[in-house]
């Protein structure tokens, strides 16, 4: 499980040619992740692979379909935006067959940034007693008697 801590979220997506989708992914997770993952500020990655959505919405229930959404996304906790423009990361990025094997075969490619939004709910998992698992909690100014208000009724 991916429990995003850092304020950077970066976003590589893309699609591969269906004949090479095998090759693809075993350099993806054998060669290019860890590889990346040794790069200092990269805090962690996790790959996904688009899935139909279904969904209510608004009282209906709706199928969301997106145009030409890319079928892979690896999605990396960065320390910071540095990150992405440092020596190690450039000489990283095109190490192993990745380079040569791999990303000629890819299309569809989209990167995107992400910096965390500084919300009531981000503060609220920081405020979370560590190790005592379960839902962030709110800190409350109603008395001590009174339990805490859960931020999401999922968590009931």
């Amino acid at each position: 499980m991916m429990t995003i801590q850092s304020p950077f979220l970066f976003s590589a997506a893309m699609d591969v040619e269906p004949s090479r989708e095998g090759l693809f992914n075993e350099v993806y997770d054998n060669e290019h992740v860890p590889l990346l993952l040794a790069v200092p500020g990269v805090i962690s990655v996790a790959r996904f692979k688009r899935e139909e959505l279904t969904m209510i919405i608004g009282g209906e229930r709706r199928t969301i379909v997106v145009d030409a959404e890319p079928r892979y996304n690896a999605l990396y906790e960065l320390e910071g935006p540095g990150v992405l423009t440092s020596e190690a990361w450039a000489k990283t990025v095109d190490a192993g067959r990745w380079a040569g094997e791999v990303r000629p075969y890819t299309r569809n490619r989209r990167h995107v940034l992400y910096r965390r939004m500084h919300s009531r709910i981000a503060r609220a998992r920081r405020q979370s007693p560590a190790g005592l698992g379960g839902p962030p909690r709110l800190r409350s100014r109603v008395p001590a008697v009174s339990r805490p208000r859960r931020i999401c009724s999922a968590w009931s």
